[in-house]
């Protein structure tokens, strides 16, 4: 016997797998410019992503936790058709952070400590 599957299991799913994607695209970012050998001015959110991107894992588990309880449990205003689009959403802003991390995992500033040195 095959139970349905709830569509906010099936969305967490792509949130994981962005995640997953994301944090290992992060690292290859950092890794591509030297980290931690390069005397570069790194990101601090990217250099976040990169040592703890692990925690973000919790993301999904909490969005699918109250999209489930405010469909089931709610007033009745939040229906399927909001945990789809929210659940996109949250898929597309997950996918922005880790483009925005990976295309910038330094600064183009100096530090201040290379500064003295001009």
């Amino acid at each position: 016997m095959i139970h349905d599957v709830h569509v906010s299991v099936r969305l967490a799913l792509f949130q994981m797998s962005a995640v997953v994607l994301g944090v290992f695209m992060t690292r290859a970012a950092f890794m591509g410019a030297g980290y931690p050998e390069a005397n570069l001015n790194w990101n601090g959110l990217a250099l976040i992503i990169r040592n703890h991107g692990y925690v973000l894992m919790l993301v999904p588990v909490a969005w699918t936790a109250a999209s489930v309880y405010f469909e089931h449990y709610g007033s009745g205003q939040w229906s399927q058709r909001w945990t789809v689009i929210s659940g996109v959403l949250l898929v597309v802003a997950l996918g922005f952070l880790f483009l925005w991390c990976f295309a910038n995992p330094y600064s183009g500033r100096m530090r201040i400590s290379e500064m003295g040195n001009m």
